[in-house]
């Protein structure tokens, strides 16, 4: 995988985290949470979409499922939705990175960086049933600052829930591909 590759599939990470946080606020946030509930959305067995404030099931469609956004609050589904998306993004760019830099001299360099290790532990956390969970060798790197955030030993079995806002992870998601093209001020 060159850099070109890994730029444009953490760009792609990044659009879909960034998709996520607006369908969150166009389902939770006026007018167009009102608008959304004039809608009906179906789609069926062979891939098809269709949103429409009246028009019938299409002619042919077997296989239906219809999601009707009338009265319905889901500011908690989309906050969830844009917390997967988040912890995502975040997992698949390390994972991506990683790779990228592997036996490589950037590695030896982006082991040197907060980021990096701030970073594993938080994926190491999400994989974890979303608790932090420190190994004995996760303890002599701790504790880790990054972005005026701490990670520390006493945050050991906590939930990972609130650590991350959005704004803060959309900038390691950023961090993280100026890294890929030789950006080093990561500060």
């Amino acid at each position: 995988m060159n850099q070109t590759e890994v730029r444009l599939r953490l760009m792609k990470l990044r659009e879909i985290f960034d998709l996520s946080v607006g369908a969150y606020a166009l389902l939770t946030e006026e007018p167009a949470r009102s608008e959304l509930s004039k809608y009906t959305v179906r789609y069926n067995d062979l891939g098809a979409f269709q949103a429409t404030k009246s028009d019938p099931t299409p002619e042919g469609w077997r296989l239906t499922y219809q999601i009707q956004f009338r009265d319905a609050d889901y500011r908690q589904a989309a906050q969830a939705l844009v917390e997967r998306s988040k912890r995502q993004a975040i997992i698949e760019s390390f994972a991506l990175i990683r790779e990228y830099s592997k036996d490589t001299p950037a590695w030896a360099e982006m082991s040197q960086e907060a980021w990096f290790y701030f970073t594993m532990f938080y994926r190491n956390a999400v994989a974890h049933n979303g608790r932090w969970q420190f190994s004995a060798k996760d303890r002599a790197k701790l504790p880790i600052t990054f972005m005026n955030i701490r990670i520390e030993e006493s945050m050991d079995g906590e939930s990972i829930d609130g650590f991350l806002n959005l704004w803060k992870a959309r900038q390691l998601l950023a961090k993280m591909e100026r890294f890929v093209i030789g950006d080093r001020n990561l500060t």
